[in-house]
């Protein structure tokens, strides 16, 4: 059995969250996603909205970058590419 962190710092057994977001999907009838899918499009979501890979890393809890950039790593060049409209509107 796995347990799983809340907000609060309590934890809660990973089936009563599979089963919530089970129930949840088929009332808004959209595909089930697994719980690591969900840790998943967090930490993109993070990345999407320019958070560095160290506050990416300490939010899952990764001891180490490399898991964080390697896992994740492939969805930084847009954030880069966004750092250059940004600079490109700077006027030096």
């Amino acid at each position: 059995m796995a347990y799983v962190c809340q907000i609060d710092g309590s934890f809660m057994c990973d089936s009563l969250w599979r089963d919530w977001l089970k129930h949840l999907a088929l009332k808004a009838n959209v595909q089930p996603i697994k719980l690591h899918s969900l840790r998943h499009s967090h930490a993109s979501m993070l990345i999407s909205i320019g958070e560095s890979p160290l506050v990416v890393q300490k939010r899952l809890g990764h001891h180490d970058i490399k898991m964080t950039l390697g896992t994740y790593g492939h969805l930084y060049p847009i954030a880069s590419q966004n750092l250059t409209e940004k600079l490109s509107l700077l006027e030096i």
